[in-house]
């Protein structure tokens, strides 16, 4: 399927494990009209979508415009390295933050009544659930993505082959929503 045909500079990155494009103009610009294909994507696929907002995994700084749909699973886990920074643009989102042992020890929720921003320090736990049908966020860490090595899930957490405990497991977090 061919994605964002109006946009030429916007290319998707078919190696990426997830839905991802990179803006491939030295100067990036989101509109309307871009945040429509988003969240159509993102509701055609019944999965979530990134637009990169820099050119390459390897570059120093990493923006992300992310459309999370309701029901994408977001294994907690943390960087080692990086702290990073979530923006919502639209919708609602449960961030859960856990210490090494999967007790939360924080909840941020999300959406523009609530709270807009918040930044995560290196080697916090952390996990979104979107409490709307999709939530778009700016996403904003250090480069590059080390693939491998850039995210690490604990122990504690459900896999994502784990599809019959991973319900259990947000509605769980969920019940402990502020």
């Amino acid at each position: 399927m061919s994605y964002f045909k109006e946009f030429p500079f916007i290319e998707q990155d078919i190696n990426a494990r997830t839905l991802s494009f990179y803006c491939k103009e030295g100067i990036s610009r989101i509109d309307e009209g871009i945040l429509n294909e988003l969240r159509k994507i993102a509701v055609e696929e019944e999965r979530s979508v990134r637009i990169c907002l820099h050119n390459s995994s390897t570059a120093d700084l990493h923006n992300m415009l992310i459309c999370q749909y309701s029901n994408t699973y977001i294994r907690p886990h943390k960087h080692l390295s990086k702290s990073e920074t979530y923006h919502i643009v639209e919708g609602e989102v449960a961030l859960f933050i856990f210490d090494d042992e999967g007790n939360v020890i924080d909840q941020v929720n999300m959406s523009l009544q609530k709270k807009i921003l918040c930044r995560i320090e290196r080697n916090y736990y952390h996990t979104l659930i979107p409490i709307t049908k999709y939530v778009i966020f700016h996403e904003s860490r250090p480069g590059p993505f080390l693939k491998e090595n850039d995210s690490f899930c604990p122990s504690w957490s459900v896999s994502p082959d784990e599809k019959s405990k991973i319900a259990h497991f947000i509605n769980t977090l969920l019940k402990l929503k502020k």
